[in-house]
């Protein structure tokens, strides 16, 4: 009984033994392919690999630096517009106050940035404000406001108006500002010191049309017809131009001597006093000759009239898109005939120009 016992111990033994024998070559082979995943997980990049990587961190560079170069600028331009705005903000209290007496429309009025307060100061991110003025215009109703200066820079801009202010005005290298340049139709200049005093009045060198923008004297000099004044205007189509003249006889038997005695036109003297007294004034007023400018320059100098204003249009002519906020669609016929203008410039909403609109002028 004992011996089979041991022959079963045995066998059972033998049977762990060769059962276990092989689940340990089984643990060892998992050893093995555990420390060759290890070695393949220390390889590192290939020089393609790596040169495509510095490749596109290249490309993104080229792409972003110029991006951000661009946006970093344009802030600086913005805080730089939103600077001068504050100004016009500023000098608008001032005006508005009364103080200055900007009631003439005729004028334009310089305002050195020194002279108004602002709660954000006057430096801009190029630099401290080193020239500027706020400049004002009043049009019997209302005022209009523009802006020219530069600072410590040079970094400035040249007569803008208010609603046209943005970042692509502020140009590099503007080294001072011009006061003698005024709003066309309001070329008498009046420019004041910081404590609101005049310290000069002259007449303009160069005039913008109302609402628009100074190149800088990049361009010949242009003066600008855009008063109705001028024009003769009608349901979007040009239909002529004149001088303004606006007079009125002072001493009607001084005319009367004048025609009779000086000029000899009239056979009786009570003929030329009828002259003076009925027909003068009205034909001076409402001829758009162009002999009617000189005409009135004479009789003025012979102290025959009083003239209210008298104004030639301009011989380089820009036309605006729009006159008393209507589009200009159109120059009718003969509206410029024998005008002896040497340029004109017509803008895109002009869709329509009849027979000789320009015949007779000098233009180049």
């Amino acid at each position: 009984m004992e011996k089979k016992i041991n022959k079963k111990t045995t066998k059972t033994k033998e049977t762990k033994t060769s059962k276990k024998s092989p689940s340990k070559k089984v643990v060892k082979t998992n050893t093995t392919k555990k420390k060759i995943t290890k070695k393949k997980a220390k390889k590192g990049f290939t020089l393609i690999e790596l040169l495509a990587v510095i490749i596109i961190l290249g490309v993104l560079m080229i792409v972003a630096i110029p991006a951000v170069t661009s946006y970093i600028s344009s802030s600086r331009k913005s805080s730089y517009i939103t600077t001068v705005k504050n100004l016009i903000s500023g000098a608008r209290n001032i005006v508005n106050s009364g103080k200055l007496g900007t009631y003439d429309t005729s004028v334009t009025y310089y305002l050195p940035f020194e002279m108004i307060p602002t709660e954000t100061g006057t430096r801009t991110p190029y630099g401290d404000m080193k020239q500027g003025y706020v400049v004002v215009t009043y049009n019997g109703r209302g005022y209009e406001y523009y802006w020219t200066g530069t600072d410590t820079s040079e970094e400035g801009i040249y007569l803008t108006y208010q609603n046209k202010l943005d970042n692509e005005r502020i140009l590099t290298g503007v080294k001072a500002i011009s006061t003698d340049i005024a709003i066309c139709g309001k070329e008498n200049i009046v420019v004041f010191d910081k404590n609101g005093s005049v310290v000069e009045t002259k007449d303009a060198e160069d005039c913008i049309i109302q609402g628009d923008v100074y190149d800088g004297g990049s361009s010949s000099p242009t003066y600008v017809a855009v008063d109705t004044d001028f024009i003769e205007f009608n349901n979007g189509s040009i239909t002529g131009i004149h001088d303004i003249v606006d007079v009125r006889v002072t001493d009607y038997e001084n005319c009367a001597d004048y025609f009779y005695t000086t000029v000899g036109w009239y056979a009786s003297r009570s003929e030329a006093l009828s002259y003076c007294q009925n027909d003068l004034e009205n034909e001076l007023n409402s001829n758009a000759s162009p002999y009617v400018f000189s005409y009135a320059e004479e009789l003025r100098d012979a102290n025959v009239i009083k003239v209210n204003r008298l104004e030639r249009y301009p011989k380089n002519l820009i036309i605006p898109e729009k006159i008393n906020n209507v589009t200009v669609t159109s120059i009718g016929a003969s509206a410029f005939h024998l005008k002896e203008l040497e340029s004109v410039t017509i803008p895109k909403t002009v869709t329509r120009i009849e027979d000789g609109a320009f015949f007779g002028n000098n233009l180049k």
